[in-house]
Protein backbone atom coordinates (compact mmCIF):
# COMPACT_ATOMS: atom_id res chain seq x y z
CA UNK A 1 0.00 0.00 0.00
CA UNK A 2 1.64 3.29 -0.76
CA UNK A 3 0.07 6.13 0.88
CA UNK A 4 0.64 10.24 -0.93
CA UNK A 5 0.32 13.37 0.74
CA UNK A 6 1.22 16.67 -1.13
CA UNK A 7 0.32 20.37 -0.13
CA UNK A 8 -1.26 20.98 -3.35
CA UNK A 9 -2.66 19.01 -6.11
CA UNK A 10 -4.81 18.86 -9.49
CA UNK A 11 -6.71 15.51 -10.67
CA UNK A 12 -7.79 14.52 -13.83
CA UNK A 13 -10.70 12.46 -12.92
CA UNK A 14 -11.24 11.73 -16.71
CA UNK A 15 -8.16 10.41 -17.46
CA UNK A 16 -7.12 9.11 -14.57
CA UNK A 17 -3.99 11.66 -14.13
CA UNK A 18 -3.21 13.77 -10.62
CA UNK A 19 -0.04 16.12 -10.29
CA UNK A 20 1.02 16.41 -6.85
CA UNK A 21 3.10 18.81 -5.62
CA UNK A 22 4.95 20.79 -2.79
CA UNK A 23 6.28 18.86 -0.18
CA UNK A 24 5.16 15.41 -1.66
CA UNK A 25 5.92 12.39 1.00
CA UNK A 26 5.21 9.10 -0.57
CA UNK A 27 5.32 6.27 2.04
CA UNK A 28 5.30 2.58 1.89
CA UNK A 29 5.76 -0.03 5.12
CA UNK A 30 9.55 1.68 6.26
CA UNK A 31 10.25 3.27 3.01
CA UNK A 32 9.45 6.90 2.89
CA UNK A 33 10.18 9.23 -0.23
CA UNK A 34 10.13 13.47 -0.06
CA UNK A 35 10.09 15.04 -3.39
CA UNK A 36 8.74 18.34 -4.57
CA UNK A 37 6.04 16.57 -7.33
CA UNK A 38 4.93 14.01 -8.44
CA UNK A 39 3.03 12.51 -11.48
CA UNK A 40 0.08 9.77 -10.79
CA UNK A 41 -1.24 7.68 -14.25
CA UNK A 42 -3.84 5.17 -12.89
CA UNK A 43 -3.94 3.96 -16.05
CA UNK A 44 -0.33 2.96 -16.09
CA UNK A 45 0.26 2.56 -12.49
CA UNK A 46 3.27 4.50 -12.77
CA UNK A 47 4.18 7.46 -10.60
CA UNK A 48 7.00 9.43 -11.45
CA UNK A 49 9.00 12.67 -10.95
CA UNK A 50 12.26 14.21 -12.89
CA UNK A 51 13.18 16.13 -9.84
CA UNK A 52 15.43 15.46 -7.05
CA UNK A 53 14.04 12.97 -4.11
CA UNK A 54 15.19 11.60 -0.84
CA UNK A 55 14.57 8.13 -0.47
CA UNK A 56 14.83 6.32 3.29
CA UNK A 57 14.10 3.03 5.00
CA UNK A 58 14.56 4.39 8.15
CA UNK A 59 18.98 3.95 8.11
CA UNK A 60 19.71 4.50 4.85
CA UNK A 61 19.21 7.57 2.94
CA UNK A 62 19.32 7.54 -1.26
CA UNK A 63 19.53 11.22 -3.25
CA UNK A 64 18.50 10.56 -6.73
CA UNK A 65 17.33 12.95 -10.06
CA UNK A 66 14.48 11.38 -10.91
CA UNK A 67 12.47 8.12 -9.88
CA UNK A 68 9.66 6.21 -10.72
CA UNK A 69 6.95 3.83 -8.59
CA UNK A 70 5.43 0.77 -9.41
CA UNK A 71 3.13 0.10 -6.88
CA UNK A 72 1.07 -2.88 -8.23
CA UNK A 73 4.88 -4.23 -8.95
CA UNK A 74 5.87 -3.33 -5.09
CA UNK A 75 9.05 -1.72 -7.38
CA UNK A 76 11.07 1.65 -6.85
CA UNK A 77 13.47 2.43 -9.72
CA UNK A 78 15.63 5.88 -8.41
CA UNK A 79 18.58 7.82 -11.21
CA UNK A 80 21.52 9.21 -10.53
CA UNK A 81 21.64 8.31 -7.19
CA UNK A 82 24.24 9.25 -4.38
CA UNK A 83 23.53 7.93 -0.69
CA UNK A 84 24.97 6.77 2.64
CA UNK A 85 24.48 3.11 4.28
CA UNK A 86 25.42 2.07 7.41
CA UNK A 87 27.65 -0.77 7.52
CA UNK A 88 26.19 -4.05 9.28
CA UNK A 89 26.38 -4.24 13.28
CA UNK A 90 27.04 -0.70 13.59
CA UNK A 91 24.48 1.72 15.16
CA UNK A 92 23.42 5.68 14.04
CA UNK A 93 25.18 7.79 15.56
CA UNK A 94 21.96 9.34 16.77
CA UNK A 95 20.75 6.39 18.29
CA UNK A 96 19.20 6.51 21.07
CA UNK A 97 18.33 3.31 23.47
CA UNK A 98 21.82 2.71 24.18
CA UNK A 99 20.72 -0.97 25.83
CA UNK A 100 20.48 -1.91 22.40
CA UNK A 101 24.02 -0.20 20.68
CA UNK A 102 25.75 -3.23 18.94
CA UNK A 103 29.66 -3.53 19.13
CA UNK A 104 30.65 -2.19 15.61
CA UNK A 105 31.27 -4.76 12.76
CA UNK A 106 34.54 -2.93 11.78
CA UNK A 107 36.96 -1.14 13.49
CA UNK A 108 38.07 0.88 10.51
CA UNK A 109 34.68 1.13 8.29
CA UNK A 110 30.97 2.52 9.37
CA UNK A 111 29.51 3.55 6.71
CA UNK A 112 29.44 3.20 3.02
CA UNK A 113 28.63 6.22 0.59
CA UNK A 114 27.84 5.60 -2.89
CA UNK A 115 27.49 7.40 -6.45
CA UNK A 116 26.39 6.53 -9.10
CA UNK A 117 25.14 8.01 -12.70
CA UNK A 118 23.08 4.34 -13.18
CA UNK A 119 19.96 3.55 -11.69
CA UNK A 120 19.34 1.20 -8.52
CA UNK A 121 16.18 -0.41 -7.25
CA UNK A 122 14.16 -0.60 -4.29
CA UNK A 123 11.83 -2.86 -3.12
CA UNK A 124 8.70 -1.45 -1.36
CA UNK A 125 7.45 -4.90 0.14
CA UNK A 126 10.94 -5.88 1.50
CA UNK A 127 12.47 -2.94 1.87
CA UNK A 128 15.89 -4.23 -0.02
CA UNK A 129 17.72 -2.54 -2.20
CA UNK A 130 18.83 -3.96 -5.43
CA UNK A 131 21.72 -3.46 -8.32
CA UNK A 132 23.46 -0.44 -9.42
CA UNK A 133 24.15 -0.64 -13.14
CA UNK A 134 26.18 1.62 -15.44
CA UNK A 135 29.55 2.65 -13.13
CA UNK A 136 29.57 3.53 -9.34
CA UNK A 137 31.98 4.31 -6.65
CA UNK A 138 31.73 3.16 -3.03
CA UNK A 139 33.73 4.95 -0.38
CA UNK A 140 34.19 3.46 3.03
CA UNK A 141 34.43 5.64 5.77
CA UNK A 142 36.63 5.81 8.55
CA UNK A 143 37.26 7.49 11.80
CA UNK A 144 40.60 8.68 10.17
CA UNK A 145 39.87 10.09 6.61
CA UNK A 146 43.23 8.75 5.94
CA UNK A 147 41.93 5.14 5.76
CA UNK A 148 39.41 5.69 3.66
CA UNK A 149 38.31 3.19 1.38
CA UNK A 150 37.55 3.98 -2.09
CA UNK A 151 35.98 1.17 -4.63
CA UNK A 152 34.65 1.71 -8.26
CA UNK A 153 33.52 -1.15 -10.65
CA UNK A 154 30.76 -1.57 -13.40
CA UNK A 155 28.07 -2.76 -10.87
CA UNK A 156 27.27 -3.15 -7.52
CA UNK A 157 24.42 -5.56 -5.66
CA UNK A 158 23.65 -5.66 -2.49
CA UNK A 159 23.32 -8.92 -0.31
CA UNK A 160 21.83 -10.37 2.64
CA UNK A 161 21.88 -12.32 5.54
CA UNK A 162 18.58 -14.45 4.61
CA UNK A 163 15.57 -13.52 2.56
CA UNK A 164 13.50 -12.22 5.45
CA UNK A 165 16.46 -9.46 6.43
CA UNK A 166 16.26 -5.90 4.49
CA UNK A 167 19.43 -4.38 5.97
CA UNK A 168 21.85 -5.25 3.46
CA UNK A 169 25.12 -7.14 5.32
CA UNK A 170 27.41 -7.14 1.83
CA UNK A 171 28.38 -6.43 -1.70
CA UNK A 172 29.44 -8.23 -4.79
CA UNK A 173 31.00 -5.32 -7.16
CA UNK A 174 31.18 -7.10 -10.67
CA UNK A 175 33.37 -5.10 -13.77
CA UNK A 176 36.58 -3.04 -14.16
CA UNK A 177 36.72 -3.50 -9.95
CA UNK A 178 39.00 -1.12 -8.40
CA UNK A 179 39.72 -0.42 -4.81
CA UNK A 180 42.36 2.06 -3.12
CA UNK A 181 43.55 3.09 0.56
CA UNK A 182 46.43 5.36 0.49
CA UNK A 183 49.33 3.34 -1.20
CA UNK A 184 47.91 0.07 -1.55
CA UNK A 185 45.69 -0.23 -5.02
CA UNK A 186 43.36 -3.57 -6.13
CA UNK A 187 42.19 -4.56 -9.14
CA UNK A 188 40.05 -7.26 -10.54
CA UNK A 189 36.67 -8.57 -11.76
CA UNK A 190 34.50 -9.30 -8.77
CA UNK A 191 35.18 -7.94 -5.37
CA UNK A 192 32.85 -9.56 -2.50
CA UNK A 193 32.55 -7.63 0.65
CA UNK A 194 31.26 -9.25 4.08
CA UNK A 195 30.03 -5.73 6.57
CA UNK A 196 30.12 -8.12 9.34
CA UNK A 197 33.25 -9.82 9.62
CA UNK A 198 35.61 -7.26 7.20
CA UNK A 199 35.88 -9.95 4.81
CA UNK A 200 37.12 -9.30 0.89
CA UNK A 201 37.30 -11.46 -1.78
CA UNK A 202 38.91 -10.09 -4.91
CA UNK A 203 39.02 -12.73 -7.99
CA UNK A 204 38.76 -12.68 -11.85
CA UNK A 205 42.66 -11.64 -12.86
CA UNK A 206 43.20 -10.38 -9.32
CA UNK A 207 45.95 -8.24 -8.60
CA UNK A 208 47.27 -6.03 -5.85
CA UNK A 209 50.27 -2.99 -5.25
CA UNK A 210 51.05 -1.41 -2.27
CA UNK A 211 54.61 0.18 -0.61
CA UNK A 212 55.03 -3.84 0.30
CA UNK A 213 55.25 -4.89 -2.99
CA UNK A 214 55.39 -3.86 -6.63
CA UNK A 215 52.93 -6.71 -7.37
CA UNK A 216 51.25 -9.59 -6.67
CA UNK A 217 48.60 -11.96 -8.58
CA UNK A 218 46.61 -14.37 -7.48
CA UNK A 219 43.48 -16.20 -8.71
CA UNK A 220 41.60 -15.24 -5.33
CA UNK A 221 43.10 -12.44 -2.95
CA UNK A 222 41.12 -12.34 0.14
CA UNK A 223 42.34 -9.33 2.65
CA UNK A 224 40.29 -8.11 5.68
CA UNK A 225 39.50 -4.51 6.47
CA UNK A 226 39.68 -4.84 10.28
CA UNK A 227 42.57 -7.08 10.51
CA UNK A 228 44.54 -5.99 7.34
CA UNK A 229 45.19 -9.13 6.85
CA UNK A 230 46.28 -10.47 3.35
CA UNK A 231 45.75 -14.28 2.21
CA UNK A 232 46.66 -15.35 -1.56
CA UNK A 233 45.13 -18.44 -3.01
CA UNK A 234 47.96 -21.04 -4.23
CA UNK A 235 48.92 -20.10 -8.27
CA UNK A 236 49.89 -16.58 -6.63
CA UNK A 237 53.39 -14.40 -8.35
CA UNK A 238 54.51 -11.88 -5.87
CA UNK A 239 57.37 -9.09 -7.36
CA UNK A 240 59.49 -7.50 -5.90
CA UNK A 241 58.36 -7.43 -2.08
CA UNK A 242 60.16 -5.45 0.64
CA UNK A 243 62.11 -7.00 2.64
CA UNK A 244 64.53 -5.78 6.27
CA UNK A 245 62.47 -2.41 5.65
CA UNK A 246 63.60 -1.00 2.33
CA UNK A 247 60.42 0.23 0.17
CA UNK A 248 59.77 -2.37 -2.48
CA UNK A 249 61.84 -1.92 -6.38
CA UNK A 250 64.91 -0.17 -4.27
CA UNK A 251 67.00 -3.10 -5.29
CA UNK A 252 69.75 -0.41 -6.68
CA UNK A 253 70.23 1.51 -3.43
CA UNK A 254 70.41 -1.67 -1.43
CA UNK A 255 72.56 -2.88 -3.43
CA UNK A 256 74.73 -0.11 -3.44
CA UNK A 257 75.13 0.23 0.41
CA UNK A 258 76.17 -3.29 1.13
CA UNK A 259 79.82 -3.95 1.46
CA UNK A 260 81.88 -5.20 -1.29
CA UNK A 261 82.15 -9.30 -0.82
CA UNK A 262 85.46 -10.93 -1.29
Amino acid sequence: ELLLTAARGVCDLENEFALLSDGVRATAGKVTIDLHDLHWDNKTGLASSDTQSETTDGTNTIKSSAIDIYPNEDLIEMFEVSGRFLMAGTEPEDATDQSAEKEPASQRYKYLDLDSGGGLDLNIASARFGTIRDGVRLTLIADNPADNLTISADEVEFTYANEDASEPTGVRLNGNVEFKSGAFIGRGDLLVIDFESGDTELSGDASMESELFEAVRAPVIRYNLNTEALRLAPGNQIRRMQLFGRPAGDDDNAAASRPAGR
